[in-house]
């Protein structure tokens, strides 16, 4: 955390199949969610196109995202991954039935450490980061990180949209001398 807020933070970028990094990530979280008897509903595109990446960085934001919808969802509820995607970016809902998030608590859930404190809270484990890092590292790749409840006991959704094409870096001169 303290790396990206330095601007320490680098990605490494690469062609990601999206598509089956989120089937891999949603293949990490099943024992969980089959423990809890969870109803997992995916809808990720057959046309979802790789995109460049951070693979490493990629996969913590979802794999933070989906444990926490598996985390903070009772059991037998439902929890699900969403997709779709035009020209230019992608889209992931990741969404369930959970507890919810409380209006006044929806900025101060991007503090550092900051956990809400519900009776179901306290019988799950965590550091109160994993929000504040996935929503940094979805900046730091170009995208936007949306989080919506209607209050307590509503579920949440959060949405995330990452660009298919990262924008170039490199800075190219327009004046160099070619040789023949």
């Amino acid at each position: 955390m303290a790396k990206i807020e330095a601007g320490k933070m680098s990605l490494t970028i690469s062609y990601l199949p999206i598509r089956q990094v989120l089937h891999e990530i949603t293949g990490l979280t099943a024992d969980t969610a089959n423990q809890k008897k969870l109803n997992m509903c995916l809808d990720i595109a057959d046309d979802l196109p790789p995109i460049e990446a951070d693979s490493l960085k990629v996969k913590q934001i979802l794999y933070n995202l989906l444990s926490n919808a598996v985390k903070f969802t009772p059991d037998e509820g439902q929890i699900g991954v969403k997709t779709r995607h035009t020209e230019t970016e992608i889209e992931i809902i990741i969404w369930d039935t959970g507890i919810g998030i409380a209006a006044e608590n929806m900025e101060k859930i991007f503090e550092g450490f900051f956990r809400i404190e519900t009776p179901y809270s306290r019988l799950t484990e965590g550091t109160g980061l994993g929000l504040p890092i996935a929503k940094s590292l979805v900046k730091l790749h170009g995208g936007e990180f949306v989080i919506e409840s209607e209050g307590v006991n509503k579920g949440t959704s959060v949405r995330i949209t990452l660009p298919i094409k990262q924008k170039s870096v490199a800075k190219h001169n327009e004046n160099q001398n070619s040789c023949s």
